[in-house]
């Protein structure tokens, strides 16, 4: 899947032979009526590559690779030996593989008390202008949502659907030539 939206993906758990699927710069709802507690992913046999993508409910596979995402709901990955996910959001709770610089872990490291390592994790969570689908600006972050996922991405940008806009670069140039025009 490139650059589309698309409803839930389930993948048959009787078959004996190992899966791939690569998902770049899409959306993936498990309910595209915006409720992020249906299954959006449901592959325990599928080898997956993720990349700048934001995927609305729980997420199920055997293997994974994944930069740039936003995972709402749980992440439950088999084999976490292997694999890497990066410069992305994965809820608390999630087994997965090796993380590197994702969110709310990177946020909360220096955090000790456990206490405030919940509000960490309370405030570092996404939040989109809109989740139900038909919206003009469906899966957009949301102007208030944290700078960890508003400027998270591996290259400075949003994490999720919409981080090959740019955006965060976008207005920092504008406001870098604002002041030279005025």
């Amino acid at each position: 899947l490139t650059n589309c939206v698309c409803g839930p993906i389930v993948y048959p758990a009787d078959t004996l032979e190992s899966r791939t699927l690569s998902i770049t710069d899409s959306i993936v709802a498990g309910d595209l009526g915006g409720h992020a507690a249906s299954s959006a992913i449901a592959a325990g046999n599928v080898t997956a590559s993720i990349a700048g993508t934001t995927i609305f409910g729980s997420a199920s596979l055997a293997a994974l690779e994944a930069s740039n995402t936003i995972f709402t709901g749980p992440l439950s990955v088999a084999r976490r030996q292997s694999g890497c996910v990066r410069f992305s959001y994965v809820p608390p709770g999630s087994q997965t593989p090796r993380r590197y610089r994702c969110q709310p872990d990177s946020a909360r490291e220096e955090v000790t008390d456990p206490a405030a390592q919940a509000a960490v994790e309370a405030r570092v969570t996404p939040r989109f202008s809109a989740s139900a689908y038909g919206r003009p600006d469906y899966a957009q972050l949301a102007p208030d949502c944290p700078p960890e996922i508003g400027i998270g991405a591996d290259n400075g940008s949003e994490m999720g659907a919409f981080s090959f806009l740019q955006q965060p670069q976008r207005a920092a140039n504008m406001a870098a030539s604002l002041d030279q025009y005025l």
